[in-house]
């Protein structure tokens, strides 16, 4: 039986700040922020990644 873990935010070691991309268009975006909260359900807690069109 899988013993079941707690998850837990890591620390950023080292920040991205992804609107500095040449290649970001802020009209395609959603500017979420830390902390925002939708549909009084779901808290952003951090980033995950990004990719060509999107962060996640």
């Amino acid at each position: 039986m899988a013993t079941k873990r707690t998850p837990s935010l890591q620390r950023h070691t080292q920040l991205l700040e992804e609107e500095s991309f040449s290649w970001y268009n802020s009209g395609r975006f959603y500017p979420v922020h830390l902390g925002e909260v939708f549909k009084s359900r779901y808290q952003v807690l951090r980033k995950l990644g990004y990719r060509s069109i999107s962060t996640v």
